[in-house]
């Protein structure tokens, strides 16, 4: 996704254009993210969220529910749901089965909302905020959060779930902690990028790599088999 408002698709071993769709969105296309096998969600700094079927090359869904910009993206697999934050301060919920939008979370005017995952089996649902807080939602509940985390410095502009009870963040202060859920506790810090913000966190399939993202303009890669290593140890 670019400020040209175009998404454009790439060959990952080549680095060739495969395809590029122009003017996809009204707005500067501010975040991406794969939520199927051939489906790929899209937001932009205008509040607006799409859906885009590859195989097809095609929109297949199209929402304007936010008055701000659309921060994260992120699937619900368990009930088949898109989720979105937004600088608004609210999280929405759509349904992938019906392509219909379902409900946004209560107006946080005094917080924006930054980074999402799901955890506990897709019962809980954490955004990051502005603030440094993690907002806390139960699936079926989500109209406002059940619980907050605070301890962040500064903002929390990315998240990954590790496992169901462990959650990677990513913070503007520059590092990446690894947190319990419920009970809440820091488990330690994975790395820093030298107090320069953390743009985005990925996982490998494995979860033995994590990829981090940052205004220092590097992408760096963590080892984290020891994690899996400790929790083998335990067992």
């Amino acid at each position: 996704g670019g400020s040209d408002f175009s998404l454009a698709a790439f060959d990952i071993t080549t680095g060739k254009l495969i395809h590029r769709l122009d003017e996809a969105h009204g707005a500067e296309v501010s975040m991406l993210s794969a939520v199927g096998p051939h489906l790929v969600a899209s937001g932009d700094e205008e509040g607006g969220v799409q859906l885009w079927d590859t195989r097809s090359r095609a929109q297949v869904m199209s929402l304007s529910k936010h008055t701000d910009f659309i921060s994260d993206l992120c699937l619900h697999s368990r009930n088949n749901c898109l989720l979105a934050t937004s600088g608004d301060g609210t999280l929405s919920v759509t349904d992938l089965r019906t392509r219909k939008f379902k409900f946004r979370t209560e107006d946080d005017a005094d917080d924006e909302l930054l980074s999402v995952a799901v955890l506990k089996g897709g019962k809980k649902v954490v955004a990051g905020c502005q603030s440094g807080v993690l907002n806390i939602y139960s699936w079926g509940a989500m109209r406002d959060c059940s619980d907050r985390y605070p301890g962040h410095p500064e903002s929390v502009d990315a998240l990954v779930a590790y496992d169901d009870d462990t959650l990677l963040t990513g913070s503007s202060d520059g590092a990446i902690r690894l947190l319990h859920l419920l009970p809440n506790k820091l488990l330690g810090v994975v790395g820093e990028h030298e107090e320069m913000p953390i743009e985005h966190l990925s996982l490998s399939a494995d979860k033995r790599v994590l990829a981090s993202a940052s205004h220092d303009h590097t992408v760096k890669l963590w080892d984290l088999s020891y994690l899996d290593e400790g929790e083998e140890q335990g067992e």
